[in-house]
């Protein structure tokens, strides 16, 4: 609970700053809510959850092999992960950019 209301005090500051442009903002507030603590939930949410399919030998027959298809889903785990992990590090890095060239022009 305590990340959701940082980062609803960390959009009402950034809303209520001068120091942004609205398109600053509305990069701010479309991150990703949580930072990084909603990749990592994910990657340990899906690390629980086993794949299932498997071999099995009935009454000494030939092995009959099921796949679940978990291989796609893993993958498609694995981008999503990729992306909810880059996604506050860009903005991040993108807005400390954008003030960093902001104060740098209003010294000069």
């Amino acid at each position: 609970m305590l990340p959701v209301i940082g980062w609803i005090v960390g959009v009402v500051l950034l809303w209520a700053s001068n120091a942004w442009t609205v398109r600053d903002k509305l990069i701010g507030t479309l991150v990703l809510p949580g930072g990084l603590m909603l990749p990592f939930g994910l990657f340990f949410l899906a690390a629980g959850n086993g794949g299932g399919g498997g071999c099995v030998q009935v009454n000494g027959g030939p092995e009959t092999c099921t796949d679940d298809g978990s291989q796609g889903l893993n993958a498609l785990a694995l981008a999503i992960l990729v992306v909810t992990v880059l996604a506050p590090i860009v903005t991040t890095a993108y807005l400390a950019l954008r003030m960093r060239t902001r104060t740098a022009a209003a010294t000069a």
